[in-house]
């Protein structure tokens, strides 16, 4: 890939989100046409955003929210949701007061059937429960039953993880 577009696909997504105000609608619909490569990319440079020292307006972050949000439990594509998780994962490492406001909006994507196929949970769930980890959160008493029916080793075993003396 030449250097130019490489370049280029880095500075669209930014360009895209400091160009003129649209309606949060409109910016859903555009992004709904673009390629998972394009979400997916968009979700991290938002991700971004959230660091303590930038002064973001509070109808900014909410409109960045939402289109985290409207990604994790709205997007066809599994990396896309996926990448949400990561960015909601790398918001609360930059900046842990945001993390009341995502909770609950992880567990609704752990719980989505999107996210499991025959009782088999695809590895987003794996990065909720990373998430929930690393955020000291302990998961609720219906998390935990899903952990241990989950035919998924990997997300069977993520049970152990609370099972410290710290949770």
């Amino acid at each position: 890939m030449n250097k130019q577009y490489g370049f280029l696909l880095l500075i669209l997504p930014i360009a895209w989100m400091h160009s003129a105000p649209q309606k949060l609608p409109e910016k859903l619909e555009q992004i709904a046409n673009e390629s998972w490569q394009k979400k997916a990319n968009r979700l991290l440079i938002i991700s971004s955003s959230f660091e303590k020292n930038n002064s973001l307006k509070t109808n900014e972050k909410k409109q960045y929210r939402a289109l985290i949000l409207n990604a994790l439990h709205n997007d066809k594509a599994l990396l896309v949701r996926d990448t949400a998780v990561e960015s909601i994962r790398r918001i609360l490492k930059m900046n842990p007061q945001e993390a009341p406001q995502w909770k609950s909006e992880l567990e609704k994507a752990f719980f989505d059937k999107k996210n499991t196929v025959n009782k088999s949970g695809l590895f987003i769930r794996e990065t909720i429960l990373r998430t929930f980890f690393e955020a000291a959160w302990e998961p609720s008493v219906a998390m935990m039953n899903s952990m241990k029916k989950d035919t998924n080793p990997r997300i069977f075993s993520q049970q152990e993880l609370w099972k410290t003396t710290s949770f």
